[in-house]
């Protein structure tokens, strides 16, 4: 049986964070949040489904 593996994690570069979230929800249909840039990432696209901690709902697929 073949698994297909998922992205987890990646970084895009911006200049304008409301620029680059609107282009992600736009172009791929991503879910995106601002965070607060004290943490180290101001903005978290997700590309699935997610529970209240933000992990995934499904966990690959078969």
């Amino acid at each position: 049986m073949r698994r297909t593996c998922t992205v987890v994690a990646f970084e895009v570069p911006y200049d304008d964070r409301g620029h680059m979230a609107a282009f992600c929800r736009s172009a791929f249909n991503w879910h995106t949040a601002m965070l607060d840039p004290e943490t180290g990432y101001e903005v978290l696209a997700t590309t699935t489904e997610t529970e209240e901690d933000m992990r995934a709902s499904q966990v690959g697929r078969d």
